[in-house]
C-alpha cells in the first residue's frame, strides 16, 4: 500500500490500516474479534453475494497466518468499493458512508478504540468531502423532480 493514497478508496484503506496499527499492536491483537469486524463490513458491502463475501474471507484467512493477522482485507475491500463506484455510486459519498458505518461497528465491537478511529478518520477523510465532486465528474444539466417529470 502506498503511503500517499491516489484516491478516496486508498485513503480509506490507509485509515483502516493505521487505526489497526495504533489501536491494536500486533503482539496483542485479538485477531478473531478483528476478523469478525471485517466480516461484518464485508456483509454490509456485499449483501447476499456470497462469492463476494468469500473474497474477503479468503484474504482474511491468508493474513491470519502472517504477522499481518487481524489487519483488514485491503485488496478485497478496495475491489468491492471499486465495483460499487463502477456501478454508479460516487466515490466520496461511498467512502464516507463506509467510514460512518465503521464508526457504528467499532462502537459495537471496540468502544475503547472509537475515539482513536474518530480522530484518524477526521484527519484523513473529513465528513465534508461526502458530497464533493471529483475533477472528472460532470454535474448533471437537468434535475429529476419525480420519476416521471424532469426539469
Amino acid at each position: 500500500m502506498r503511503t500517499q493514497p491516489r484516491n478516496a478508496i486508498e485513503a480509506f484503506s490507509l485509515l483502516l490500516l493505521q487505526w489497526v496499527d495504533v489501536s491494536f499492536p500486533a503482539q496483542s491483537r485479538e485477531v478473531s474479534k478483528l476478523n469478525h469486524l471485517w466480516f461484518s463490513l464485508a456483509q454490509a458491502l456485499c449483501g447476499s453475494h456470497r462469492s463476494k463475501i468469500a473474497v474477503f474471507q479468503r484474504e482474511m484467512a491468508q493474513l491470519r497466518s502472517t504477522v499481518r493477522a487481524g489487519e483488514p482485507p485491503i485488496q478485497a475491500l478496495e475491489q468491492r468499493l471499486n465495483e460499487l463506484t463502477q456501478a454508479g455510486l460516487r466515490e466520496y459519498f461511498l467512502v464516507i458512508a463506509v467510514r460512518q458505518a465503521m464508526e457504528q461497528l467499532i462502537l459495537t465491537e471496540y468502544p475503547p478504540a472509537l475515539d482513536q478511529w474518530k480522530q484518524l478518520a477526521d484527519d484523513m477523510l473529513p465528513l465534508q468531502i461526502q458530497f464533493a465532486r471529483q475533477s472528472n465528474e460532470m454535474p448533471s444539466v437537468r434535475a429529476i423532480l419525480r420519476p416521471d417529470v424532469e426539469a
